[in-house]
């Protein structure tokens, strides 16, 4: 199939370019009026947000209306615009520039939504991944940053508040170890770029206990008959614990629980997890009750 594009002549831009330029005018206009044609121009996401943004930099009020539909058209729930960082970086401007421009308050939940989804996916601070995730590559950032920045897994333990303390272990220069801190999460900056660093975290309690951090099935049973069963299953089939604590049960509340390493759960992952609780099919004596039943991140002394 053979095409015929005519590209029409428009003569040299002016010595006054941008200003006073029949070349950059006649550009405008012919941009404008496509983008402003929703015959011609129909897009969403990126493309329709440039779109709009194109309209209002005319400065001309007869295109606020083609910028009004776009918005008009958005979903009535505002969460179904969805995670998409570009989409909504880009939208975001483009709809907060049109508010700026004739404070139509039926834009409002759509810009708030905007705010509301930049704050809850930004990722340690500095930067966000491309569709909502709580990640960040270090070298491919949509946020512009040459530090690291890492997570720990928040602690829990019978004497909180937990600290952290992140240390770099290379020694190479512009490292930093974090001291201790009761943030779970550490930015190393004024790293050197083409050097490696390495890292590891420990905690520790309001005691001072440092300890290596495991996951805890806990509950609380009242009563006198056992034995008390209480399993972590992975598609049916029991996790073995690294330690458990069954207390003989007088009556009152009492903590029982299961201790799993975090590198024995990581074999699970992507597996449906059930926890299996009750009393055994030999239990004896009276009647015993089982209550706040959790699966917790603590520390271990």
């Amino acid at each position: 199939r053979k095409e015929t594009v005519t590209i029409p002549v428009l003569g040299a831009y002016s010595k006054t370019w941008p200003l006073d330029c029949p070349k950059s005018k006649r550009i405008i206009d012919e941009a404008a009026a496509f983008y402003a044609d929703p015959q011609k121009f129909n897009a969403r996401d990126i493309p329709g947000a440039l779109g709009c943004l194109f309209l209002l930099s005319t400065g001309d009020d007869k295109y606020l209306p083609r910028v009004k539909a776009y918005f008009d058209a958005f979903p009535k729930d505002v969460k179904a615009v969805g995670l998409s960082t570009w989409s909504n970086g880009y939208n975001g401007i483009a709809c907060g520039e049109y508010y700026l421009r004739t404070a139509d308050k039926s834009v409002l939940p759509i810009m708030q939504y905007y705010c509301d989804d930049a704050k809850e996916h930004q990722s340690f601070g500095c930067g966000w991944s491309h569709y909502g995730a709580k990640s960040i590559h270090p070298g491919y950032t949509a946020g512009g940053t040459l530090d690291v920045a890492m997570r720990a897994t928040p602690g829990r333990g019978d004497f909180e508040p937990i600290e952290y303390f992140f240390d770099e272990t290379s020694g190479n220069p512009g490292a930093a170890d974090s001291g201790w801190t009761t943030n779970p999460v550490y930015k190393d900056t004024s790293l050197e770029p083409g050097t490696s660093y390495t890292y590891t975290v420990k905690m520790r309690n309001a005691l001072g206990q440092e300890g290596n951090a495991n996951y805890v099935l806990v509950g609380y049973a009242a009563g006198s008959a056992t034995p008390i069963v209480l399993k972590l299953l992975a598609d049916g089939v029991e996790v073995t614990p690294t330690s458990a604590i069954d207390p003989q049960l007088t009556g009152g509340w009492q903590k029982f629980s299961r201790t799993y390493a975090p590198a024995d759960l990581a074999k699970h992952v992507g597996k449906e997890i059930t926890i299996a609780c009750g009393l055994g099919r030999d239990a004896k004596g009276t009647q015993t009750a089982i209550d706040d039943l959790s699966l917790r991140y603590f520390i271990v002394p």
